[in-house]
């Protein structure tokens, strides 16, 4: 027997059973991050685990380029937990990391990567990272822990430049 599948539009309350949408509107909270070159839809939709001591969630960030040179002054990373980010529009961008040295981003390691616009990257926890960077407004669909959860903000490390660090930019 044939069965021709009635096309529906698609809403929350019709895919509830099913899962979740993702899209911006969808979140629950919405803030700048990345000293204002980012907005963060947050919590657009959750991963459903069953151990409670950490929340895996996607969110959507939408980054916004950066005037050129870019200053890498600095960086943070997550101890706890890894970040995945891939591109929603097929947009090259670029990603700038170093290695861990007990605390602080060891320098002698740091990197730029051109990332095309069809690969998204995971970060390993504890690897330092300089936030989005975009040639032109973008949008990405990020998995990581919530930050809901971190009330000491023990996930996220941030580490600023000091004056006798190396200057580092990017074109």
């Amino acid at each position: 027997m044939d069965l021709n599948l009635e096309k529906l539009d698609l809403s929350s309350k019709l895919f509830e059973a099913f899962g979740d949408i993702i899209s911006k509107g969808m979140e629950n909270n919405k803030f700048l991050i990345n000293h204002g070159y980012c907005e963060r839809f947050d919590e657009v939709t959750s991963v459903k685990v069953l151990d409670k001591k950490a929340k895996p969630i996607i969110s959507i960030f939408s980054a916004t380029p950066r005037k050129r040179p870019i200053k890498i002054d600095y960086m943070e990373m997550h101890p706890l937990a890894s970040q995945a980010f891939m591109p929603i529009q097929k947009i090259d961008w670029q990603v700038v990391v170093a290695n861990d040295n007990d605390g602080s981003p060891d320098l002698s390691s740091i990197k730029c990567f051109d990332v095309p616009g069809d690969v998204g990257i995971n970060y390993n926890p504890k690897v330092w990272h300089f936030p989005l960077l975009v040639n032109t407004v973008q949008d990405f669909l990020v998995v990581d822990r919530s930050s809901a959860l971190d009330e000491n903000r023990e996930n996220l490390r941030e580490y600023f430049f000091q004056s006798n660090d190396k200057k580092i930019y990017i074109e």
